[in-house]
């Protein structure tokens, strides 16, 4: 692996820093392009891929943008700049703590792939514009957050071209790094909370957080010295901040947002 992976973040202030060192980085793995994604909350209740908040690319055009992040609903493929979902491979990585490449073409025509047809056709549309392979940085931050580097190539990484164990341990270090950059010095995260349009009250936030944990609105209103009543009261005021048709979507979509974390003896 080249000196690029092993860039000084020390040097870099400003976003254009960071898309320059992602340009060397590229560069040096022989790739196209390069995309980083955070998403708050990399998995949720739902066992889905939580939502996409932020990204940072170059060698991405526009086109691929959006086949990268086009989301099936109802048969059709939409964009949607509120709720992202990311690709099928991400299921894949969003638990994981190594790079993997994936072949697309490899993926798709392995015997008993479990890709679904929505997946299939997001592989050949990225194939279209010329990516024949990913490789992928995960980057795990407890509690929950996750993000993940992704670099494009117009060639398969596998046989004689696969990874090796240096440049493995390079994208691992570069990727830890643009992660602490793009958090303490552009702030993502201060940033996603400031934009963030939904903001639950101390005790709709409490009322949730113990929905959350299996407890009735009996259960809540004794933890919390409230009358039932009000604890039913303060969840669907939450419900209908959320837009949710149940407490468990609720609950979903607060953990996708950054809202409630589950983690601990209960909420502070």
């Amino acid at each position: 692996m080249t000196q690029p992976a092993f860039h000084d973040w020390s040097t870099s202030s400003t976003e254009q820093d960071a898309l320059a060192a992602m340009v060397d980085l590229a560069d040096s793995m022989h790739c196209s392009g390069v995309l980083l994604s955070y998403s708050p909350v990399g998995w949720l209740p739902s066992d889905e891929p939580g939502t996409i908040y932020r990204t940072i690319q170059v060698g991405v055009n526009e086109r691929l943008l959006q086949n990268w992040m086009a989301l099936a609903q109802d048969n059709r493929l939409q964009l949607s700049p509120s709720s992202i979902k990311f690709d099928p491979l991400r299921r894949q990585m969003v638990k994981q703590t190594m790079p993997h490449c994936f072949g697309l073409r490899e993926l798709m025509a392995a015997p008993g792939s479990a890709l679904t047809t929505t997946q299939q056709r997001w592989c050949k549309r990225l194939l279209r514009t010329g990516v024949e392979a990913l490789i992928a940085t995960p980057v795990q931050i407890p509690p929950c957050e996750y993000w993940n580097l992704s670099l494009l190539s117009a060639t398969t990484r596998a046989g004689d071209n696969a990874l090796t164990g240096d440049e493995l341990a390079g994208l691992m270090y570069f990727a830890h790094g643009l992660v602490r950059f793009c958090t303490y010095q552009l702030h993502w995260r201060e940033f996603g909370l400031q934009d963030r349009q939904v903001n639950l009250r101390p005790r709709e936030h409490d009322c949730l957080y113990w929905a959350a944990m299996g407890k009735s609105a009996a259960e809540t209103a004794e933890i919390l010295g409230l009358k039932t009543e009000t604890v039913r009261k303060y969840l669907k005021t939450a419900l209908a901040q959320l837009n949710a048709r149940s407490k468990a979507q609720a609950v979903a979509k607060a953990l996708q947002w950054g809202l409630l974390e589950l983690a601990g003896d209960g909420p502070d």
